[in-house]
């Protein structure tokens, strides 16, 4: 990723996540927070990772909250442009499409397999 395209995927970044701690008061995006920002090399398109911080539930509740923090994600996309517009400096403000980062999950769950391959006498590395 160029350096304009890491610039401005940060502020975008910034921006959605200060908007959703301190602007949006839906109740279903409470607990969201953005991961990650990639840009698209003409900057039209921005792709915004997102997790749900919130305690540990049954499984079938946290899919639920998953689904409905998206649907909210992706109504709430016209106030999220219109804010960064205000915000950031730039021709055309990016599309946003979000999509929820499931790589701290694929983390843990890579931590408890090797947390039972390992014999407990392996040094381990944290």
């Amino acid at each position: 990723m160029k350096l304009r395209q890491k610039r401005v995927a940060r502020e975008v970044a910034q921006n959605i996540s200060w908007l959703l701690c301190n602007q949006v008061r839906d109740p279903h995006l409470t607990g969201v927070q953005v991961t990650a920002v990639l840009m698209s090399p003409d900057l039209g398109w921005a792709k915004v990772y997102w997790i749900l911080d919130t305690p540990k539930v049954e499984p079938t509740v946290d899919m639920q909250a998953r689904e409905q923090a998206q649907q909210c994600l992706e109504k709430c996309q016209g106030f999220f442009r219109r804010c960064l517009a205000q915000a950031v400096r730039l021709r055309r403000v990016p599309q946003l499409r979000f999509y929820y980062d499931c790589s701290l999950e694929r983390g843990q769950k890579m931590q408890e397999l090797l947390d039972e391959v390992l014999p407990p006498s392996f040094p381990q590395t944290s």
